[in-house]
């Protein structure tokens, strides 16, 4: 079997396979690594029995292709990526068969690794929502939008009341930061790229001698650049600005578009109602 991963995205990315059941242990596991040296010296690999195959980090506008023989055992081998919190969404799985053909002809849906029983709903645009949103906050709980908060992987990436990561900007208040237009916060979870806070804009840094560098600037002097590259650890990069050919601020969000791709109308206006309990009235 041969794959190529081509990384068209402006983040690093791998490609991992894992024995049947493995995704989240692997990935997990490859976060505490971080980018020390693991399976075969890749990063975030983990050197688990569970780990087949491998590429290296791909980092953007690069590729990588991996070659390997099948497992002789049939059945549902997973595929992930292991960059930290990529995981959650970026996963699929490889089906071993004894028969090709006789599969084809009566093919079977592989199970979800993660056990996510959500299945693609519509691709959101701001048009589903701009006549609808008025009427549809109406009669909303909280507390049920804060649950699809969670389920959608948002506090992965940002605080609320102090609390969640710190990737993305603090979400308590965004409402009023937005002057209360519920449309445009509505925008930035539907089109996170629309329009780019500069402290959390993606920075591309290519080195002297072929390295890429892709992440968030946290600090910066005359001499260096620290790049926050692993949204798993506070510990950024320092780069010196004498080993930099070239940098890039790109106009993408770390955050991916599409996050909500697999939620209904109902649950979407669900959410907007806990993002605009935390802007309450004066």
């Amino acid at each position: 079997v041969q794959v190529v991963l081509k990384n068209e995205d402006l983040m690093p990315h791998n490609l991992v396979i894992t024995r049947p059941g493995a995704l989240q242990m692997v990935a997990e596991e490859g976060t505490l690594l971080g980018p020390k040296p693991g399976f075969e010296e890749k990063p975030y690999v983990p050197k688990l029995p569970e780990v087949l195959f491998a590429t290296g980090m791909v980092q953007s506008r690069q590729q990588a292709r991996l070659t390997f023989m099948a497992p002789r055992e049939t059945g549902e081998y997973p595929f992930v990526c292991t960059f930290p919190r990529h995981w959650m969404r970026m996963y699929g799985v490889m089906v071993v068969v004894k028969d090709l053909d006789a599969w084809q002809k009566n093919p079977v849906i592989p199970k979800d690794p993660l056990g996510n029983n959500r299945a693609f709903v519509k691709s959101w645009k701001m048009e589903d929502f701009k006549e609808e949103l008025a009427a549809g906050l109406r009669a909303r709980s909280p507390q049920i939008g804060e649950k699809i908060f969670k389920a959608a992987s948002c506090a992965q990436c940002h605080k609320v009341r102090g609390q969640g990561g710190a990737v993305g900007p603090e979400l308590t208040d965004a409402l009023k930061r937005w002057k209360g237009d519920r449309l445009a916060l509505l925008r930035e979870v539907l089109d996170p790229s629309h329009r780019i806070d500069p402290k959390y804009a993606v920075q591309m840094i290519v080195t002297e001698d072929g390295r890429v560098f892709t992440g968030i600037v946290k600090a910066q002097d005359k001499q260096t650049i620290s790049l926050l590259v692993n949204p798993e650890s506070p510990k950024a990069t320092v780069i010196k600005r004498t080993e930099i050919d070239e940098m890039v601020k790109t106009s993408k969000s770390m955050m991916p578009k599409a996050l909500l791709d697999r939620f209904t109308k109902d649950e979407i206006f669900e959410l907007m109602a806990f993002l605009v309990s935390l802007s309450p009235p004066p």
